[in-house]
């Protein structure tokens, strides 16, 4: 199975209402592309979204978090957390977000397959991550 997913942390009602429905559609663009076309080796990409609200928050800073590549298990993955600052501004600010940060994510991703010599064609990755999150 080649596959891109995402999982989401969302940290009350007050972070659901505001950022499911944009990383909703985040997932299914992400879904489209097609993971083996990328790497013989990594079959699944995958995002672990957290976003803070009412209930809980996170300990770190908005960003990119522990990135993830395993040859052996097939997959690379990387956390990204949302600050409720940023969506509190609205669905535009909530889109910049996943815009700028999930490529960010798959770079680095990238640079970690990289480093570990995994056969991976960042290029087309990134520039295709970019490309289907311009339709948010």
């Amino acid at each position: 199975m080649s596959e891109f997913w995402m999982k989401d942390g969302l940290g009350g009602p007050d972070a659901f209402r505001a950022v499911g429905p944009i990383a909703r559609r985040a997932k299914e663009l992400l879904e489209k592309l097609d993971a083996k076309s990328y790497s013989p080796v990594l079959k699944e990409f995958g995002i672990v979204l957290w976003a803070d609200g009412s209930v809980e928050q996170s300990k770190e800073s908005s960003g990119v978090f522990f990135v993830r590549v395993s040859a052996k298990k097939k997959m690379a993955s990387f956390t990204v957390v949302m600050k409720k600052e940023t969506w509190k501004r609205g669905p535009e600010q909530i889109k910049r977000f996943f815009q700028e940060l999930l490529p960010a994510g798959f770079q680095a991703i990238v640079k970690k397959a990289e480093k570990e010599k995994i056969s991976l064609d960042g290029d087309a990755l990134v520039k295709d991550v970019e490309r289907v999150l311009r339709k948010l």
